[in-house]
């Protein structure tokens, strides 16, 4: 057999086993249609005939697993699509899905000290989702200690109100919770929002010689963003 013969059959063969590839279908899934930031998403490939994938989550990433994941840090409306090629990559099919990411119910308290602008750094902040176990303590959702800027934050709650404390070490080491026959409280968060309050805080001075950091009053900072 010549040469010329040969590489015609092999090129003929390759022709065929082209021809004979299926052309693929892409589709999806998405684990959530209440996606948040922060989430973590799960998409479930459920193409046939494809051989090797190509998912674009629509935010600059992109993945060629099969069942991805993936985690959105920005509330926005994204383009998600998987492309779905042949083994030789010359049939494709593409699908395309319309996700939105809200974001989470978020809260943050500037704290500051009564009557002046001075931040209050080191000032633990807890929160309760009732009265009785804001008063023992117990049951907290969560608690934060506010940074250099005077901060403190909870992410992922649930749109409740929720009732607050603060705590902070006095000079000498010694440490006390205070207000626990105040119930200072915020309103009901706003959904998928970032819930901005200031937390007004003050020492009042007490008989044994310590100095009690007490919550002497609370305000939401509008708009929420």
């Amino acid at each position: 057999m010549n040469r010329i013969k040969l590489i015609s059959i092999l090129g003929f063969i390759v022709i065929l086993l082209s021809s004979c590839q299926k052309e693929p279908t892409a589709s999806f899934s998405v684990s959530d249609s209440n996606i948040r930031t922060n989430d973590t998403v799960y998409f479930t490939n459920t193409s046939t005939d494809g051989f090797s994938y190509l998912w674009d989550f629509g935010d600059g990433s992109t993945s060629n697993t099969r069942n991805p994941f993936h985690i959105y840090s920005e509330d926005n409306s994204y383009n998600v699509s998987l492309t779905a090629m042949s083994a030789n990559e010359n049939k494709t099919d593409k699908a395309t899905q319309l996700i939105t990411v809200a974001h989470q119910t978020d809260l943050l308290f500037h704290v500051v000290y009564y009557g002046t602008s001075t931040l209050v750094n080191n000032c633990y902040v807890r929160i309760y989702t009732n009265k009785d176990d804001y008063s023992t303590g117990n049951n907290r959702v969560g608690i934060d200690t506010t940074d250099n800027s005077g901060i403190a934050r909870f992410n992922g709650l649930e749109p409740i109100k929720y009732y607050v404390s603060a705590f902070r070490f006095s000079d000498n080491g010694s440490g006390y919770w205070s207000n626990t026959n105040l119930a200072y409280v915020t309103s009901t968060l706003e959904k998928n929002k970032l819930n901005q309050y200031i937390l007004y805080v003050a020492h009042i001075y007490k008989n044994k010689g310590r100095n009690e950091l007490i919550i002497k009053g609370i305000s939401p900072i509008l708009p929420s963003i």
